[in-house]
């Protein structure tokens, strides 16, 4: 499977939300049960350093409603304060009971700077 690829802008001090369906070629949905979701922002693809991780071992930032297919991203906007404003990348990936990994989507993140504070 080819991930799907979705340019997202967050802005520096707002609470950043996405939710998304995982289906298969029917249009139905991909039930996730015990699957486990991770995501990070890298400044490229190539760099070390992690500007922001979120996972599924935390509810408040991953949520997977299972048989729904679904995944609800929230970063909060006490992380996104500290994120410095450029152009970054980020994936999604779930990693299903049996320990397959498979890359949902990625693309460009566009950290906006914050004018209000």
């Amino acid at each position: 499977m080819i991930s799907g690829i979705y340019n997202i802008t967050v802005e520096q001090g707002s609470t950043f939300k996405l939710a998304l369906y995982w289906k298969n070629s029917a249009n139905r949905p991909i039930p996730l049960v015990n699957y486990s979701a991770k995501m990070q922002i890298r400044a490229s693809t190539g760099a070390s350093v992690v500007l922001l991780e979120l996972s599924s071992t935390d509810s408040d930032q991953i949520q997977i409603y299972e048989n729904q297919g679904a995944i609800n991203l929230t970063i909060g906007y006490e992380q996104t304060e500290n994120l410095t404003p450029s152009v970054a990348v980020y994936d999604l990936e779930v990693t299903s009971p049996e320990g397959v990994r498979t890359k949902l989507l990625k693309g460009r993140c566009r950290i906006e700077g914050e004018v209000t504070r």
